[in-house]
Order: structure tokens, then C-alpha cells, then sequence
């Protein structure tokens, strides 16, 4: 075999991956910027489909912005899908968990899901939220970091000087620092140790097992927001606020 025809064949076969590589470099010529730009206004124009199509190339190319995020779950909002639009405005809101549009829109939302999931939660529970809801967890790492240098610096200080305004200030930060280190700890766990998920789908069955063979507790549907406890299989174990549990489809939602 020549060297001419060896490099035929070789060119044979490498040709539909050049032309694979050449399509999607064209396909990719578009910045996110435009992108994003473009998927303004296909929403501006009532085009939420082609607006939802431009937002996931956004997601497929890596991105993860909470305006991304919050304009993607607008246009799956328009276009009815409730528990898409539920999922997106959570992420966002995960990225960004200040924004009052985000918790306008998301809460808004809310309104139109079938399930009204009650709980009784008391009330440190409550405040433990509201505190661990208000920051991300490079946010609480961050201040916890900035008051334990602020400490270690003061603490230098009160060494060679020993003036009481200083140990009063160093103890104000000591404080402080012991705090958001114990809500700092708790957000890590709770981000690391919690997967909560929104149901995607119409209406999904949620059984005792995993699997239909079991009993049938109780059905589900789009935008109920669940915490993911166990996955077996094809199936979630998952978790109400309200106490109840149950077994689903992993097809049938979406981790957030």
C-alpha cells in the first residue's frame, strides 16, 4: 500500500469529522453576548420558543448566570411551562438569592402550582432561613474569612497595645466571626448535603418503593418543588415540607 493511498483513506475517513468541527465553529459564531441579546428579543417579540431555544445555548456553552437563568425562566413562564420556569427562577435564585425580581417572579409562579404543600416550621428554623437564604456560600465564606483576618490582625495589635477600645473591638469581631463561621459551616452542609429538585412533567405518581409495583401514595404535579433524599435506579426518594415521602421517576423532574 502506497503512501499516496494510505493518506486517501485517512482522508476519507477524517473528512466528516473536519466538517463536524467546521459546522459547529460556525454554528458557534455567535458570542454570548449576541446570544443573549438575540434571546431578548425573540421574548421581547412574544417568540418565547425561539427565546428558550437562544437561552439554552447560553446553558449548553457552560454559562451560569443568574440573569440567564431568570430570563430563561420568564420565557418557559409565557410559554406555559410552569415547572420549568419554577426550576429556572430556583437556580437563578441560588446564584443570586438578593434579587427581588427573581423572588417576585418565582414566588409569583408559586401561585399556579396545583400542590399546596403546608408546614409548620418553628421558629428558629424560620430565622436559620431567612439567614442562610440571604447569602451563597462564597458570599458566607468570604465575610467569615474577612473577620477572622480582621481578629487575627486586632488580636496582633491588642498584644503590643493594650487599650481597651481595641479589646472591645476585637471581641465585637471575634463575635462576629464565631457567627458566620457557624452559618457559614451549616450553608456548605446544607448546599453539599441537599439536592432539591422541581417536578418537570403534567402530573407524576409518587409510590412507597421504587417502582409502580408499590403502593400508591399520592400524585404530583408540575412545579412542586421536593428535596431528593435517596436514588435508587431510575427513581428519587424524595421529601415534602410537609413530612411526607415518596418514591418517583427520575424523568419527572429536574434537580435544581
Amino acid at each position: 500500500m502506497t503512501i499516496m493511498t494510505v493518506f486517501k483513506k485517512l482522508s476519507l475517513l477524517l473528512a466528516p469529522v473536519f466538517l463536524l468541527i467546521f459546522t459547529s465553529q460556525l454554528y458557534s459564531g455567535e458570542n454570548p453576548t449576541e446570544l443573549f441579546q438575540k434571546g431578548n428579543r425573540y421574548y421581547d417579540s412574544g417568540n418565547f420558543k425561539s427565546a428558550i431555544k437562544t437561552y439554552q445555548q447560553l446553558l449548553d456553552r457552560g454559562i451560569k448566570d443568574a440573569t440567564v437563568y431568570y430570563n430563561l425562566g420568564s420565557a418557559y413562564f409565557r410559554d406555559k411551562w410552569l415547572g420549568k420556569a419554577i426550576l429556572y427562577y430556583r437556580k437563578a435564585q441560588k446564584l443570586s438569592p438578593r434579587d427581588n425580581d427573581i423572588a417576585t417572579n418565582l414566588n409569583y409562579s408559586r401561585l399556579f402550582v396545583l400542590d399546596k404543600i403546608k408546614d409548620s416550621p418553628n421558629f428558629s428554623s424560620v430565622f436559620t432561613d431567612k439567614i442562610l437564604n440571604w447569602g451563597t456560600v462564597n458570599e458566607f465564606t468570604f465575610l467569615t474569612f474577612l473577620f477572622y483576618l480582621g481578629s487575627a490582625s486586632l488580636g496582633t495589635v491588642t498584644f503590643f497595645k493594650r487599650e481597651k477600645i481595641i479589646r472591645r473591638v476585637l471581641a465585637i469581631f471575634v463575635v462576629l466571626f464565631l457567627i458566620l463561621l457557624f452559618f457559614a459551616t451549616i450553608k456548605i452542609s446544607r448546599d453539599s448535603g441537599w439536592q432539591e429538585a422541581v417536578v418537570t412533567s403534567s402530573a407524576v405518581e409518587v409510590y412507597s418503593g421504587p417502582g409502580k409495583e408499590f403502593t400508591l401514595q399520592f400524585t404530583g404535579h408540575e412545579g412542586l418543588e421536593v428535596k431528593i433524599e435517596q436514588k435508587k435506579d431510575d427513581w428519587y426518594l424524595v421529601s415534602l415540607p410537609n413530612g411526607a415521602r415518596g418514591w418517583l421517576p427520575q424523568a419527572s423532574l429536574e434537580e435544581i
